[in-house]
C-alpha cells in the first residue's frame, strides 16, 4: 500500500510539472513575440525569464521522475535528492536570465534609447501571463506542501517570481505612457532583482539540504519527542538528515545494563514511534547501547559481564567491602557446550575489565553452564503426596497458614518443589527472601532428594484467588498423588474412589485430582435455584446427636469458627480445596429457610465475585471428605486459623441431645477423591 501511495504522488507531480511546461511554453510565445513587435525592453526580458521558466519546469520534470525511484543498493537513502539538484539547476538558470535582463536593461538606460510603442494587446499579453502565473504558483505551491517536493517548491517560487516581473513590466508599460520613457527599463531591472532573490533562496534551502544541515526545529522536536519517554533511555547521539522532505534520524541510545534484548528492542520502537509523530515519513535507525555512565559498582559490573557474547547471564552479584577497598564475585553463566578454555578466557577479560575501576581490589567469577530442560518422571508409591502433606506442615508451621500452592515434579536429578506462601506481617523483600531460604534450607534437610526448591511469596492481599470461572471435570484418573484432604483426617496417600464420569453439572463437583505433574485442579460448591428459590433444610446427623443445616441435596454444610462475614479466615486456595464455599447460583436467586432452621440466611459476595450463602452472619462451607448425605467428617477440624464445626440447625443446642442411631467411628473415614455428583 505504501509503495503503491508513493508511487501516485509521483505520478501527480509528474502531472504538475508537465502543465507547467506547456505553460511556460506559451508564454514564451506571447511575451518575446509581443515584445520583440513592440521593441519593449520588459516584455522581452519576461520572455526571457519565462524561458528559464520552460527550461526550468523540464528540469523539475526529470527530478521528480529521478526523485520517485525507490532506493537501491548504490542509493540506500533514495533518489529524492535530485530534486534538490533540480532546484539549483533552476537557481542558476535564474540568475543567467537576470544577469542578462540587467545588462540589456541599463545598456538601454545609459545609451537612451527609442522607448517602446504602446499598444493595447501588450497589456492583454500581461494580464494573460498574470492569469497563468497566478495558477501554475498555487498548483505548485499546493503540490509541493503535499507531496515535500524541494522541486515542486522551486518551481512555485520561480512562477512567482515570473508573476512579480509580469507586474513590474505592466507598471513599466504605465509609465512609458505617461510620460516617463525609461519606465520600460526600469522595471526590466526590477524583474531582474527579484529573479536574483528568488534565486539566492533556492541557493540557500537545497545547498542545506545537500549539506546535510539540520534544521534546529527538527532537531529539538527529535530531542524533545526523545527524552519524554523517560529516564530509563538516555540519548547519546542524534544525527539527522533530510531529503526531499522527509528526514532520515541515526539515534543512539543507552539503556540500564540489566535490560534483556526484547526489552531494548520495545525501548527502540518507542523511540521510532516517537520521532514519527515528531517528524512524520521519518525513517529511523535505533542502536540500543549497554549504560556505562552514572552506574553504582554492581550495574557497572553487570554491564561489563553482559557486554561478552558469549555470557548468557550474569548472577549472584556480591560487593565485599573491607579497608577501603572493595572485592566483587560473580557468577557467569555460559552454553553447556562450550569448552572450559574458552569460556575461562573470557571471564578472564571480564576479571580484568572490573579489576581497571579503581575502587575494585579483587574480583572472583564462577562458571556455569545454562541449564538444559528437564524430564519430568511420574512419582512412584505416591512419593509426592506425602511430601506435599510435610510441606504444608512446615509451611504452617513457619508462617500459621498453609501455602497457597504446592507442586512437586519429579525429575532426573531429583524432585523439585514450587512453593507459593502468604508473606504474614513481612512487608520488606529481604524478610520474604529471608523466609523462603529459611524453607527451602528445612526442606533440603528433611528430604535430601529435593534437587531444587522454587519459593514465591506473595502477599496477603494476593491469597485469594479468583474461582468463580471454575468449570466441573467430567472424567479425571482415579487415582491422585496429592491427597484429597486435610492432614487432620488423612493416613493415606491415595484414593481408591474413582471419580464420577457423567452426571456433574457445572460448578457442582469439587474435584481434588493431580495431572501427571502434580498440579491440583478444583471447582466450587453451587446451589442451583429452582423457581428461583434455593432452600437451606435442616436433617438429623446421626453422628453428632442434633439437627445440622443442609443443602438442597442433604449434605452437611459447615461454619469455622471464628469467622464473620466482616472477618473471612478461610479465603485461599489452599482453603477452598478442602472447604469449598457456598455457592449461589445464579445469584439473584432467593434464599429460603426450611423447616426447623433458625438465624437469617444471607449472602456475601467475596473479591473474586462469588456470592457464597450465610447463616447467622457466618459463610457456609462443604467438606470434600464428605461423600454422601448424612456425613459430617469435617467436624472437629482445626485448619485455617479455626475449628470447622456442622452448621446447627438451631440457635442453641437442645437440652436433651439425641441419642445417636450409630456410634461415631473411632477413626475418621478417609475422605474421597470426588463426593458424589448432583450435590
Amino acid at each position: 500500500m505504501a509503495a503503491a501511495g508513493e508511487a501516485h504522488h509521483v505520478l501527480t507531480q509528474r502531472r504538475t510539472t508537465l502543465v507547467s511546461v506547456a505553460a511556460a511554453a506559451f508564454l514564451i510565445a506571447l511575451k518575446l513575440g509581443v515584445g520583440l513587435a513592440t521593441s519593449s525592453l520588459g516584455l522581452i526580458s519576461a520572455g526571457i525569464e519565462s524561458s528559464g521558466d520552460l527550461i526550468a519546469a523540464i528540469l523539475t520534470y526529470f527530478a521528480v521522475r529521478l526523485g520517485g525511484r525507490p532506493a537501491d543498493r548504490g542509493h540506500p537513502y533514495g533518489h529524492r535528492r535530485a530534486e534538490n539538484l533540480g532546484a539549483l539547476g533552476e537557481a542558476a538558470l535564474l540568475l543567467a536570465g537576470g544577469l542578462l535582463v540587467s545588462v540589456q536593461a541599463i545598456a538601454h538606460l545609459a545609451e537612451g534609447g527609442k522607448p517602446p510603442g504602446i499598444h493595447w494587446y501588450q497589456f492583454a499579453v500581461i494580464a494573460v501571463a498574470l492569469v497563468v502565473d497566478l495558477s501554475r504558483t498555487s498548483t505548485s505551491l499546493l503540490a509541493a506542501r503535499r507531496y515535500e517536493s524541494p522541486a515542486m517548491r522551486a518551481n512555485a517560487l520561480h512562477f512567482a517570481a515570473d508573476m512579480t516581473g509580469s507586474l513590474a513590466v505592466l507598471i513599466g508599460l504605465l509609465a512609458v505612457r505617461a510620460g516617463l520613457h525609461d519606465g520600460d527599463a526600469i522595471a526590466a531591472l526590477l524583474v531582474a532583482l527579484i529573479t536574483f532573490l528568488v534565486a539566492a533562496r533556492l541557493l540557500g534551502v537545497n545547498a542545506n539540504v545537500l549539506m546535510d544541515r539540520t534544521p534546529s526545529e527538527a532537531r529539538e522536536a527529535a530531542e524533545r519527542a526523545i527524552a519524554a519517554l523517560g529516564g530509563d533511555i538516555e540519548l547519546r547521539r542524534l544525527r539527522l538528515r533530510e531529503s526531499a522532505g522527509r528526514y532520515f534520524a541515526d539515534v543512539v541510545v543507552s539503556v540500564p545494563a540489566g535490560r534483556a534484548v526484547v526489552e531494548g528492542h520495545q525501548a527502540a520502537d518507542l523511540i521510532e514511534e516517537a520521532l514519527e509523530g515528531a517528524l512524520p515519513g521519518s525513517d529511523v535507525v535505533v542502536h540500543v547501547e549497554p549504560r556505562r555512565s552514572g552506574l553504582d559498582l554492581r550495574d557497572r559490573v553487570l554491564a561489563i559481564a553482559l557486554a561478552e557474547p558469549l555470557v548468557r547471564e550474569a548472577h549472584d552479584i556480591t560487593i565485599f567491602e573491607e579497608d577501603g577497598s572493595r572485592s566483587v564475585s560473580l557468577h557467569l553463566k555460559f552454553p553447556a557446550d562450550l569448552d572450559l578454555r574458552t569460556a575461562h578466557e573470557v571471564a578472564e577479560r571480564i576479571e580484568q575489565t572490573i579489576r581497571s575501576r579503581p575502587e575494585v581490589a579483587d574480583v572472583q567469577t564462577h562458571l556455569e553452564p545454562l541449564e538444559r530442560a528437564l524430564t519430568v518422571r511420574r512419582s512412584p508409591n505416591g512419593d509426592d503426596a506425602l511430601g506435599a502433606l510435610e510441606i504444608e506442615a512446615l509451611v504452617r508451621e513457619r508462617t500459621g497458614s498453609g501455602p497457597r500452592r504446592v507442586r512437586l515434579l519429579s525429575t532426573e536429578i531429583g524432585r523439585v518443589v514450587f512453593l507459593t506462601i502468604a508473606a504474614g506481617t513481612r512487608e520488606t523483600l529481604a524478610e520474604c527472601h529471608e523466609l523462603a531460604g529459611e524453607l527451602e534450607e528445612e526442606l533440603r534437610r528433611r528430604a535430601p532428594d529435593i534437587a531444587d526448591v522454587i519459593v514465591h511469596t506473595v502477599t496477603l492481599a494476593l491469597g485469594l484467588v479468583a474461582l468463580a470461572g471454575c468449570g466441573s471435570s467430567s472424567t479425571t484418573s482415579s487415582s491422585s498423588s496429592t491427597p484429597a484432604s486435610t492432614p487432620a483426617t488423612t493416613s493415606s496417600a491415595t484414593s481408591s474412589t474413582p471419580a464420577p464420569t457423567t452426571g456433574a453439572s457445572a460448578g457442582q463437583t469439587l474435584a481434588l485430582a493431580a495431572s501427571p505433574e502434580g498440579a491440583l485442579k478444583f471447582d466450587l460448591t453451587s446451589l442451583s435455584a429452582k423457581a428461583g428459590k434455593v432452600t437451606i433444610g435442616t436433617a438429623t446427623n446421626s453422628k453428632l446427636g442434633e439437627r445440622v443445616a443442609v443443602s438442597p441435596s442433604g449434605r452437611t454444610l459447615y461454619t469455622l469458627s471464628g469467622e464473620t462475614t466482616h472477618h473471612l479466615l478461610c479465603k485461599t486456595s489452599e482453603c477452598f480445596k478442602f472447604w469449598p464455599p457456598v455457592r449461589l447460583s445464579p445469584s439473584t436467586a432467593k434464599l429460603k429457610s426450611g423447616s426447623g432452621l433458625q438465624g437469617h440466611l444471607g449472602t456475601l459476595r467475596r473479591s473474586n465475585g462469588i456470592v457464597q450463602v450465610t447463616l447467622r452472619g457466618k459463610p457456609l462451607y462443604r467438606f470434600s471428605g464428605d461423600a454422601t448425605k448424612g456425613q459430617a467428617n469435617g467436624e472437629g477440624i482445626v485448619s485455617f486459623g479455626g475449628t470447622w464445626h456442622a452448621a446447627r440447625a438451631r440457635t442453641s443446642a437442645p437440652s436433651t441431645p439425641m441419642t445417636p442411631s450409630t456410634p461415631s467411628p473411632t477413626v475418621p473415614n478417609p475422605p474421597p477423591t470426588y463426593p458424589s455428583p448432583g450435590y
